[in-house]
């Protein structure tokens, strides 16, 4: 009779290790968890610096790309005849533009020359392409913007496509709406030349998405017109066959 309690005792002790077990088990699987999770932000954290750090790198390689390909005489050091040379083919239009900036290159010269002996060097350089992007982007801005309201509607920035090639100004303008808010940043339906950066690149990421199917488009094309090819080929072969048979069948 004494066995029986004793017995008891033993099974509710295993019962308590039991789910002492199953807690520690718990927390442990737990820990491993969060673990995993910190090591997978971890990883993240490293692999988007990895992408910075490439595409720093690649605006360096650009930047000095861009310096070589100007520095004509190789002396290391660009003067604004070699900014602004230019081939006369561009036309009357963009010459006119192209004298216009280097102008106002003399005038803005003194903010990005350093060393103050008129002539931009390499280290120099990134403060000259910032100050040419932008006056790039007031000459764009300028040239669309019809009533000179220092606004750009929809209809005055596709109005060149609107002309050339109304269903392609249709597709432009459908993508524009879809990104008017991320463009817009005051909310009034218009851009002005401080949001104007983000609607050019905007207008290039759906250049680069329509180039990217376009071949498609066109090798789609080719294997119709291969298709048709072979076809009208089996059908100009087919008569004479069936002449030769008819004259097998005769003789």
């Amino acid at each position: 009779m004494l066995s029986a309690p004793s017995c008891a005792v033993s099974t509710e002790e295993a019962v308590e290790e039991s789910d002492e077990y199953d807690e520690v088990e718990s927390l442990v699987e737990e820990e491993a968890v969060e673990k995993k999770v910190e090591e997978d932000e971890e990883d993240e954290s490293v692999m988007e610096v990895e992408f910075e750090d490439d595409d720093d790198e690649e605006d360096m390689a650009s930047e000095q790309d861009v310096f070589t390909k100007l520095d004509f005489n190789k002396d290391g050091l660009l003067s604004a005849t070699e900014i602004f040379a230019h081939d006369e083919s561009i036309g009357s239009h963009e010459a006119k533009k192209v004298a216009q900036m280097a102008s106002k290159f003399l005038t803005e010269l003194p903010d990005m020359d350093k060393d103050a002996d008129s002539l931009i060097s390499r280290d120099e350089l990134p403060s000259l392409l910032e100050w040419m992007q932008q006056e790039d982007n007031l000459a764009v801005f300028n040239d669309l913007d019809a009533n000179k309201d220092g606004h750009l509607t929809a209809e005055e920035i596709f109005a060149t496509q609107e002309k050339e090639d109304p269903a392609l100004a249709a597709k432009l303008q459908s993508h524009f709406y879809e990104h008017l808010s991320f463009v817009d940043q005051d909310g009034d339906a218009m851009i002005s030349l401080d949001e104007l950066p983000a609607l050019l690149e905007i207008s290039y990421d759906y250049e680069r998405e329509s180039r990217k199917v376009a071949p498609t488009s066109l090798s789609e094309e080719e294997d119709e017109e291969e298709e048709v090819a072979e076809e009208e080929e089996v059908a100009e072969e087919t008569p004479e066959e069936d002449e030769k048979e008819e004259s097998s069948g005769m003789s």
